[in-house]
């Protein structure tokens, strides 16, 4: 399973206090639905037109240039609405300073990314902050949080500040603050800075590891060539963005060797960073995240209903690296990029699909076995999205069919986590769901993808484990599954007895399922044969899950479960038993 980027950024920091600073765009105050300086110049020059009796139509700035032949300015446009201090600070308060209205709207006011930040300024995380936005949300929210940082916002602040490393904060507006005269916004204001800024730019490129966050570097060329000019890379830079980057902000990122790391938003970001440190405090780890990590995070969204979307957010964001670390470009069914499929490399390669989904194994465990009914859809969505992968079926039809050994090892946690707290819902009812067909415009059941005999029959595994020498008893594939997912759910069981017993019953409403929506076959089941002294229909002790293959919705009713299973035991009494 890859690293997270997020992760490795968030054990640097922890591991490092003060060595990041942050570079934050525009973005980060989006959320909170502050205008960019753009639309704050338009609206302006909008006045100006009404003021003189015009209409500016759909772009006011383009009226601007036209009527008063050069672009709309900001300072310019300032001095002619608001000649004043006071009028001035009239003038642009509505934009940045929130009314009643605002405020009951969650607008203009500093967002759950800006007080994440805040609580890694005061913790001492991060000491720096370079940020182009011009809103005071970000001095509001360390206030808040208890810190009072020294503002930079212009060569004069620069000249009397304190050095960096004698500041407990420090934030730097590039383009500054919007009560400030020379506020930057067009073009030609953003191609250079004060020598004064410059050479403070300079010392926190030169001395920082930097994450950018919300800055998508088009338009700002003085604040690229600051970061292009510096030739050192004492520490890493993370480029944190929503969707891809731009050109220009390509050509950044690939001189400063940046790492990417592709968000949903500023807010989740460091929300998630804020959460990842804390866990690394509280852990005592400095290295990079473990399973056990990602396990203590989830725990820590499970029990709160306020957590909500934090847990959305997180579980989107393991899917998504869970999806990374087994897809085609990990594992290539092709015969002209993958081995030619044999006994050793087989094992190989499912060993490998064993350790990729080590971690989402474990999320789903604890999800399945800690998590209330509400949250359920969030193992449903992750196993879903594992079976709808893109897959390939064009080449080695031994790797096109391991492809489906994870959704296997999923669906086995799901049940298995649900069986230990005597509900497995969520199993059942992800059981009787349907899927199309891979070649067809049928409609199978998805219980088919949960079957181990779809990835590798009986036959197929009796010769993988006798050319590698694992074992030499009669077996099939669905050992390989117990032994896999043990380690996973082994701590939700008081013993192995009682885990194997779990495992059987798994694997008998799993027969069930199958065996209703097509009576001709059913899996044969570990319980099957090698543990008892004979063939037995079905394991102990299963009567008491039975009656949630009519809750969940599997089957219709308890007289159906009975019709089904009284066929099934059938059918197995006329397989011929082998050990």
């Amino acid at each position: 399973m890859a690293i997270d980027p997020l992760v490795s950024l968030a054990s640097a920091i922890q591991s490092a206090n003060g060595a990041y600073a942050l570079l934050l765009g525009s973005g980060i105050s989006r959320s909170a639905q502050i205008p960019t300086g753009w639309e704050i110049v338009s609206e302006l020059a909008r006045r100006t037109a009404v003021a003189a009796e015009e209409d500016p139509g759909e772009d006011p700035i383009t009226w601007y240039a036209a009527r008063f032949g050069g672009d709309a300015d900001y300072s310019s446009l300032l001095t002619q609405l608001a000649p004043g201090p006071g009028d001035r600070r009239n003038l642009l308060e509505p934009f940045f300073v929130p009314s009643e209205e605002d405020r009951a709207a969650g607008k203009k006011i500093p967002t759950a990314g800006h007080r994440a930040i805040a609580s890694l300024v005061a913790d001492g995380y991060v000491k720096v902050i370079v940020t182009t936005n011009f809103d005071r949300l970000l001095e509001i929210a360390l206030s808040e949080a208890g810190v009072q940082p020294q503002v930079i916002d212009s060569a004069g602040a620069a000249r009397g500040a304190l050095p960096l490393h004698h500041a407990a904060a420090t934030v730097v507006k590039v383009h500054g603050d919007y009560l400030s005269p020379n506020f930057k916004n067009t073009v030609d204001e953003l191609a250079t800075y004060e020598t004064e800024i410059d050479a403070l730019l300079d010392e926190i490129f030169d001395r920082y590891g930097l994450i950018i966050c919300g800055w998508s570097g088009d338009w700002d060329k003085a604040l690229r060539d600051a970061i292009l000019r510096i030739p050192s890379r004492r520490y890493a830079t993370y480029w944190c963005h929503v969707g891809p980057l731009g050109e220009q902000a390509q050509r950044v990122a690939a001189e400063r060797e940046a790492i990417e790391l592709e968000i949903a938003g500023a807010d989740s970001l460091f929300e998630g960073l804020r959460t990842k440190i804390q866990l690394l405090e509280e852990m005592g780890e400095s290295g990079p995240i473990t399973t056990s990590l990602a396990i203590a995070e989830l725990k820590r969204y499970l029990p709160e209903p306020t957590n909500r979307i934090r847990l959305h957010d997180f579980m989107a964001g393991e899917t998504r690296l869970t999806l990374e670390a087994i897809g085609l470009d990990q594992f290539p069914v092709d015969s002209g990029l993958s081995p030619q499929p044999s006994p050793v490399t087989v094992v190989e390669r499912m060993t490998q699909y064993e350790a990729r989904m080590v971690r989402p194994l474990h999320l789903l465990a604890t999800g399945g076995y800690f998590g209330d009914v509400g949250q359920q859809s969030h193992w449903e969505r992750m196993l879903l999205a594992i079976d709808n992968r893109p897959v390939s079926y064009s080449g080695w039809s031994t790797w096109a069919s391991l492809q489906r050994y994870p959704t296997v090892l999923a669906a086995y946690v799901i049940g298995l986590a649900g069986i230990a707290q005597k509900s497995p819902l969520t199993f059942l009812r992800l059981s009787s769901m349907s899927r199309k067909h891979e070649f067809s415009e049928e409609v199978d059941p998805l219980v088919d993808r949960f079957v181990p005999e779809s990835v590798v029959d009986d036959a197929g595994f009796q010769m993988l484990i006798r050319v590698n020498q694992v074992q030499t008893k009669m077996t099939t594939f669905s050992d390989r599954v117990h032994g896999a997912v043990m380690p996973v759910v082994r701590d939700f069981f008081h013993s192995d007895a009682e885990f194997d017993e779990a495992f059987d019953a798994l694997e008998y409403l799993i027969g069930l399922i199958k065996f209703k929506s097509q009576p001709g076959w059913a899996p044969w089941g570990r319980y099957r044969h090698g543990r008892f002294n004979g063939p037995v229909d079905r394991p102990p002790n299963i009567d008491g899950l039975l009656p949630a293959l009519v809750a969940s919705g599997a089957f219709e009713s308890e007289g159906e479960v009975a019709e089904v299973a009284g066929a099934l035991s059938d059918y197995f009494r006329k397989q011929p038993f082998f050990r």
